[in-house]
């Protein structure tokens, strides 16, 4: 792809404090125009995060579950700033989609996603870091592939639908009340 094109990264997540939306802001703020964000989800903040989000962002609004993989499909790399966060479906229905995974470092995330092979966790908080990674993504479209590709693989292997009804089934008798 024509390395002046937009790259379009893409965050699906409740407008809520503990899903760090505003730090897709200052990404978006301190990377300027060659990237373009997209951000799915509805919640508390999206007044105040619409208001302050520069040209570059675009909020979608919550759509519904069975269009996210269209959505999934158009964008280059998948951006997750979360501050809190559990298993976090999203990232690995991203990497099943063959997405690039630029992460925070928190809950369920650090097991799907594996640092510099399905792409890149980086501290809470750390704009520097999730733009310095944004970058290195942008500027070398075959790492991207790559990343894609292992993290797709990763996903078949790990997360086949078998596997999290499994998991799931584990969890709920955890949790059954006696």
């Amino acid at each position: 792809s024509n390395i002046e094109e937009q790259l379009k990264i893409g965050t699906i997540a409740r407008l809520v404090e503990e899903k760090g939306v505003f730090d897709v802001i200052s990404c978006a703020e301190s990377l300027g125009n060659q990237f373009q964000f997209e951000v799915i989800g509805e919640g508390e903040q999206r007044p105040e995060l619409t208001n302050q989000a520069p040209a570059n962002v675009t909020f979608h609004g919550a759509v519904d579950n069975d269009s996210i993989p269209n959505y999934l499909s158009n964008f280059d790399i998948y951006f997750q700033p979360s501050k809190h966060e559990g298993l976090c479906m999203t990232a690995i229905e991203a990497m099943a989609c063959g997405l690039p995974v630029v992460a925070s470092s928190v809950g369920g995330i650090t097991e799907s996603v594996v640092p510099g092979e399905t792409g890149y966790l980086c501290e809470a908080g750390d704009i520097e870091c999730f733009c310095n990674r944004l970058q290195q993504l942008r500027a070398d479209p075959d790492l991207r592939n790559e990343m894609g590709a292992a993290g797709r693989h990763r996903v078949q292997t790990r997360y086949s639908q078998a596997v999290l009804v499994d998991r799931f089934e584990q969890v709920l008798m955890k949790t059954k009340t006696v």
